[in-house]
């Protein structure tokens, strides 16, 4: 099916009035070959329906699937300007540890008449921080964003449904200018039959005129 949406846009480049009938008969046959055959690699045998070469198409159709993840991609805006409404909280937290170990001071106490001494090799800190953000009124902006993004989804759903009902359409009209060459190539052949067959009859009435008229030797 992909052959024959190429095939459509070569016979569109050409004004009507100036294809002739050869060059149309032409067209027209290699869109009934495409038709028949299925694609490389798969059953030769195959003939293929209206309703599968619709779901063909909308299911590998590059501008379509394009269209869907623009649809997507504009949800997510949606979804993320109605998470601006709501406050916002960040955390941060950092440790550092050093370690000295050729220290020569330290820290001396006197307990019960004896002096302690200590020293420490290893040094701790931390910092730990909390962020709230929150934005009550900003002159309804944010409310005002949330009905564009979800403008712009339906109208990313439009355009979908627009380009599937266009691939649809063009796909119809091929199927339909297919099967009418198929019937008319169908009349074609009853035709040519039938004037061999008028040729065959025409030829044995001019053998018997022709031995009719010959002169009998007495």
């Amino acid at each position: 099916m992909i052959e024959i949406c190429l095939n459509t846009r070569l016979l569109h480049c050409f004004p009507a009035s100036k294809l002739n009938m050869k060059r149309m008969m032409t067209a027209c046959v290699w869109l009934v070959m495409l038709t028949v055959q299925p694609s490389f690699g798969q059953d030769t045998g195959k003939k293929w329906t209206l309703q599968e070469c619709i779901d063909y198409a909308l299911k590998n159709n590059i501008q379509l699937k394009k269209s869907q993840v623009q649809r997507l991609s504009v949800e997510e805006d949606v979804l993320q300007s109605k998470a601006e409404l709501l406050p916002s909280l960040n955390a941060s937290t950092s440790q550092n540890v050093v370690y000295r170990p050729f220290i020569s001071s330290g820290q001396s106490t006197v307990a019960n008449g004896y002096v302690q001494s200590s020293v420490d090799k290893v040094y701790y800190n931390g910092s730990y921080g909390v962020n709230a953000n929150w934005t009550v009124w900003n002159g309804n902006k944010n409310k005002n964003t949330i009905k564009l993004n979800q403008l712009t989804v339906q109208q990313a759903q439009v355009d979908s449904v627009v380009t599937a009902r266009s691939i649809e359409e063009h796909i119809v009209q091929l199927y339909v200018q297919i099967l009418y060459t198929t019937e008319a190539i169908a009349v074609s052949k009853q035709s040519l039959e039938t004037s061999k067959l008028n040729e065959q009859r025409g030829q044995a009435m001019v053998d018997t005129s022709t031995t009719s008229w010959w002169p009998r030797a007495t």
